[in-house]
């Protein structure tokens, strides 16, 4: 009995040992590999899903700038504050685009108009609440010759163009 006992005691061994070799550990190294693929799709869905929302972003930048880089979008816009805020223009000069850092192109006007200190808060307001990005680069206000009268303002408006980066 003891040659069975230890002929079963080896059977079992090897069985386990087969078993082990040839059955857990195929399956478990199949296991790994899909937990790797896993974990490789989530990292590019996650970066796909980065750069749709910096995407979004961008464009949602971008349509704060003007369309084009060209100072006649500048001054429709200048046009329009101005007939809200009703004063009036007296000169408005376009400048040359000019670019600016690596990517942007810089457009500007300079303009002269008369205004009350209040129509000139609701021009600037006016250009502000635009959507846009227009920035107030120079301002220069003489003081009205009468107490409540139009004073003379000089000032510079710009904007950045951003070229299609795709």
């Amino acid at each position: 009995m003891k040659p069975q006992l230890l002929f079963a005691s080896i059977g079992i061994v090897v069985g386990v040992l087969i078993g082990y070799n040839f059955i857990y550990m195929p399956h478990q190294q199949q296991v790994q590999k899909i937990h790797r693929q896993i974990a490789d799709e989530q990292k590019r869905q996650n970066a796909s899903a980065q750069v749709a929302s910096s995407l979004l972003r961008l464009e949602s930048y971008r349509k704060r700038l003007p369309p084009e880089a060209a100072s006649s979008w500048l001054i429709d816009q200048v046009l329009s504050a101005s007939k809200v805020a009703g004063c009036s223009l007296s000169a408005i000069e376009p400048e040359a685009p000019q670019p600016y850092l690596q990517q942007l192109v810089r457009i500007g006007v300079r303009l002269q108009l008369k205004a009350t200190y209040h129509q000139l808060g609701v021009f600037l307001d006016e250009l502000e609440r635009s959507g846009y990005w227009i920035r107030t680069e120079d301002l220069k206000i003489s003081q009205a010759p009468q107490e409540g009268g139009a004073a003379y303002v000089q000032m510079t408006l710009g904007s950045l163009y951003l070229p299609s980066l795709l």
